[in-house]
């Protein structure tokens, strides 16, 4: 029975990686929730849309991994410079959308909504290329991201393990 005396010692060796990574799983969840609760207060009043892009996966080995899916994240962190790709200008918009009872109409580089009798509502702005200007480099993704990974390694070896 030489095949099989290794055989309990495999068995322990399973039982603590399943545990390392229960403890893993567990930890990620504490620190990816704590993460995305401040970086959605540290983006103040910012749209709900991009709010709703902050987020944080645990994988089922237990990696973290904190995410900033919003629309034009990079570019609102870095900076950039938007242009049309199919089309000559890009329509920015302000305000509400149009209302029943208004028309789209346009003024030079204005588009407005028009109503009879009413006065005109402005709806949005053409433009050939808008610049993003960046963030500081304290409220940049990266920067904010990078201490909840130390406190996550951190938490992994402080957590107890069942055997």
């Amino acid at each position: 029975m030489a095949g099989f005396e290794g055989m309990e010692d495999l068995r322990l060796g399973e039982s603590i990686e399943r545990s390392v990574r229960k403890a893993e799983k567990k930890v990620g969840k504490k620190i990816g929730r704590k993460f995305t609760s401040l970086r959605k207060r540290r983006l103040g009043k910012a749209s709900r849309r991009r709010k709703a892009g902050v987020r944080y996966v645990v994988g089922k080995d237990g990696t973290l991994v904190l995410l900033d899916l919003a629309p034009m994240a990079y570019a609102r962190e870095f900076g950039a410079v938007i242009r049309p790709q199919d089309r000559p200008e890009l329509l920015v918009r302000t305000g509400e959308p149009l209302q029943p009872g208004e028309k789209p109409a346009r003024r030079g580089d204005y588009l407005l909504a028009t109503r009879r009798g009413g006065r005109p509502r402005l709806l949005g702005v053409y433009k050939t290329e808008v610049r993003v200007d960046r963030v500081s480099a304290g409220r940049r993704f990266f920067n904010q991201a990078e201490p909840f990974f130390d406190d996550y390694v951190k938490a992994i070896a402080e957590e107890p393990i069942d055997i």
